[in-house]
């Protein structure tokens, strides 16, 4: 059917109108003039197809209003500034809104999320080892000294949700116990790996224990036993703690390695201890010296089965202590004998990072060398039982 000759165009100054062009497939184009050229423009084969589409878009501009349509200079501006810096991307400037309305709307759902409810699943999700690359169950110790902290910072920010925590809020509650240096890094890297987790959960964008400084740590002088300090101890030990304060002294156990170790992990054909309930999760092998060797054949071969230590660790070495006189009990001594006594003695540095599971030689130079003398060295290494 043929178009009537009569019918006017659609034809507005400041917004869209209609105009026939000659064009192998359409007769009418349908734009608006902006910045001196044409824009929007939508093609049509009938007159009143055109003039539909432009009578509609000019009601869309008289609703939503020119500004919506015409931009002012400072606008244009910025939209032209945006659209560059996209460009690179294959991004719009629609694309932008979208994903930056999704932000706010997650930044204010998150506010929603109180630290309560989170510390709580972050902690389920570490005991089941849900989390970090490793995926491996965290120890029950290290599960309390997480939730320990997460509570202290809990009941620093009360009222904030998850979302409203930034790297200020962890700086100030860090600022506000005093702690040393290394006490502070501790916990900026016990925060870093909770939030790292809500970040890989979408619940955070951001870690925010990232920003936090990382405090500068005090030197670590390693702290060591006497060889008169060691041998009261281990003489005022009961029979069951002896073999386990020898593994400390003379093989350089953590507590926690030597609360877990059995008599499977001890090679007396070989004379190595294979510790494989360690820190860092991996197997170590470490040289039986002659004086280890003879306080552990002190048990009798019938009872050399399951676990080492089967006693009350700590309420075994506070008698012990007790006993002994030792009032000063210096953080982890026992481990630190084991190593200065022994890098003295035998001058075999790396071997001795192998023995205690260090990864680089920094860790043995500056947090587990004390200053004792070759006749000391010599000797602890000649304590025995009697």
């Amino acid at each position: 059917m043929a178009e009537p000759k009569n019918r006017r165009l659609v034809s507005e100054k400041r917004g869209f109108r209609v105009k026939p062009i000659k064009h192998p497939r359409y007769s009418y184009v349908v734009y608006r003039i902006a910045d001196g050229r044409r824009v929007e423009q939508a093609y049509f084969q009938s007159e009143r197809a055109a003039n539909s589409h432009a009578y509609t878009e000019n009601i869309r501009l008289k609703n939503e209003g020119l500004e919506g349509q015409i931009l002012g200079p400072e606008l244009r501006g910025q939209a032209i500034e945006a659209t560059r810096k996209l460009a690179p991307y294959g991004k719009s400037l629609r694309d932008a809104v979208d994903f930056y309305e999704l932000h706010l709307k997650s930044q204010d759902s998150l506010r929603q999320i109180k630290l309560e409810p989170f510390v709580k699943e972050f902690l389920k999700a570490k005991e089941e080892g849900k989390t970090g690359k490793k995926r491996r169950n965290a120890k029950p110790r290290y599960i309390g000294t997480l939730r320990y902290r997460l509570e202290l910072l809990r009941g620093y920010l009360p009222e904030h949700g998850l979302g409203d925590l930034e790297s200020e809020h962890l700086t100030d509650f860090l600022e506000s116990r005093p702690m040393s240096g290394r006490t502070w890094n501790n916990y900026r890297r016990d925060f870093h790996v909770a939030f790292a987790w809500a970040v890989d959960q979408k619940y955070l964008l951001t870690n925010p224990a990232a920003s936090v400084p990382e405090a500068q740590e005090d030197p670590i002088n390693a702290q060591v036993l006497s060889l008169e300090e060691f041998l009261r101890l281990i003489k005022a030990a009961e029979k069951a703690l002896q073999p386990v304060l020898a593994l400390q002294g003379f093989a350089g156990l953590r507590r926690s390695e030597v609360e877990q170790i059995e008599w499977d992990n001890i090679k007396f054909d070989t004379e190595r201890i294979v510790p494989t309930k360690t820190k860092s999760g991996k197997w170590r092998y470490i040289v039986m010296r002659p004086n280890l060797k003879a306080w552990l054949e002190q048990v009798p071969k019938d009872q050399r089965s399951g676990r080492v230590c089967m006693i009350r660790y700590r309420e075994s070495l506070d008698r012990a202590r007790l006993n002994a006189e030792l009032l000063e009990w210096p953080h982890n001594c026992l481990r630190h004998s084991f190593s200065s006594y022994n890098l003295v003695a035998e001058e075999n540095e790396p071997r001795l990072q192998m023995e205690l599971g260090h990864t680089t030689p920094k860790i043995l130079i500056e947090h587990y060398r004390a200053i004792v003398t070759p006749a000391n060295a010599q000797a602890w290494w000649r304590i025995t039982p009697e």
